[in-house]
């Protein structure tokens, strides 16, 4: 288990002031212009799906009917998004322009307007703003496909491509890099749907919207695993398999122990995390009102929310929380050092909640 999440988000702010471009006419003609409940409109941003790690993407919703922004572009609050088939957007680029969007709990992106296209030059590709400026040494999303850039801003090449900061990816012959499963010989291979890349370990197969749905653990080779039982990828990661390579998740019963994998992990075994030399950074670690020992291993239950007049705090009997984080039933939790938690972060929907006037 990756050590526990410590990056805080601020509330959205809807506020903030981003110069976006404006598409063309004959755009603006189909598109819808909303206002968010924020402001009274009836809409509201929707994150359920933002606890993926493929990158950031969102919709909006209208509270009464369900009906949701796509096929194109929007005004949203009087900035202009670009929406797919299904209603999503994306960090990306759409017909030349930047679309940046407001991450869950957090900020609409300050980029300024600009204008790219691809150019040519020396038998490569590349993806040049009408500023000079290109994409270097990094990966984009460009009108709904994804492509990888070297260090030089030239698009890879067709055929296998071990980029320096991000790893594996296969590229195909128009350019874009391939995403969801691929298979070379007698082996299968995932690339994630957002960023093109090849993961190994516990990874969500889930299509783009449908998170935490098909959980397949890959090796050290990045290739499928199969066969039934436990599996030890790192020294602390610790996931159980499927005879079909899929990765268990919830609670399992083994050896006459209990175990929970959890689902916000890709169904890696959860576990509490001590640390004698910062017991500030330390994590307790409950599922189902059950302690989940330093070894993964199920103790005993009862453990619960409380409230009295000085504010929220976890435990039961003469135990409570203090001075140190929880990790209870997927939230992240902080409290101080009289056991009051101070602030709750959602791994499923990456809601960050304050309950003191406190920032840590």
């Amino acid at each position: 288990m990756k050590k526990h999440v410590k990056k805080l988000l601020a509330g959205l702010l809807l506020t903030a002031a981003i110069l976006f471009f404006v598409p063309a006419a004959a755009d603006q003609a189909e598109a819808q212009s909303v206002k968010t409940e924020v402001y009274g409109g009836g809409w509201k941003w929707d994150f359920s799906d933002g606890a993926r790690y493929d990158g950031y993407f969102a919709r909006v919703i209208n509270k009464k009917s369900g009906a949701m922004l796509k096929n194109g572009w929007h005004q949203v609050d009087g900035y202009w998004f670009y929406f797919e088939k299904d209603g999503y957007i994306f960090d990306e680029y759409h017909d030349g322009n930047y679309v940046g969007i407001p991450e869950a709990g957090g900020y609409y992106e300050d980029y300024e307007p600009m204008t790219y296209k691809w150019k040519k030059a020396g038998g490569n590709w590349r993806y040049q703003s009408t500023s000079g400026e290109y994409l270097t040494d990094t990966w984009a999303r460009i009108d709904g496909k994804v492509y990888h850039f070297d260090e030089n801003g030239n698009l890879y090449k067709a055929g296998w491509r071990n980029t320096p900061n991000y790893g594996w990816i296969y590229v195909n012959k128009d350019g874009s890099a391939k995403t969801g499963w691929y298979q070379e010989g007698n082996k299968w291979y995932f690339f994630n749907y957002y960023s093109g890349l090849m993961w190994i370990g516990g990874v969500d197969t889930s299509p783009i919207g449908k998170a935490g749905k098909s959980y397949y653990f890959f090796g050290e080779d990045y290739a499928l695993m199969t066969g039934t039982g436990w599996v030890n990828l790192f020294e602390s990661f610790w996931a159980y398999l499927n005879k079909n390579g899929t990765c268990r998740t919830g609670w399992i019963k083994n050896g006459g122990k209990w175990y929970y994998l959890d689902p916000n992990y890709a169904g890696e075994m959860t576990r509490s995390w001590i640390y004698e030399d910062s017991p500030e950074d330390s994590m307790y670690t409950f599922f189902d009102g059950y302690y989940i020992d330093a070894n993964g291993v199920c103790r005993d239950g009862g453990y619960g929310w409380h409230k009295d007049a000085k504010g929220w705090w976890f435990g039961k009997g003469k135990f409570y929380i203090r001075n140190m984080y929880g990790y209870i039933d997927g939230v992240e939790c902080k409290f101080d050092k009289n056991g009051y938690v101070i602030y709750t972060t959602d791994l499923k929907t990456r809601k960050l909640t304050y309950y003191q006037d406190v920032e840590y």
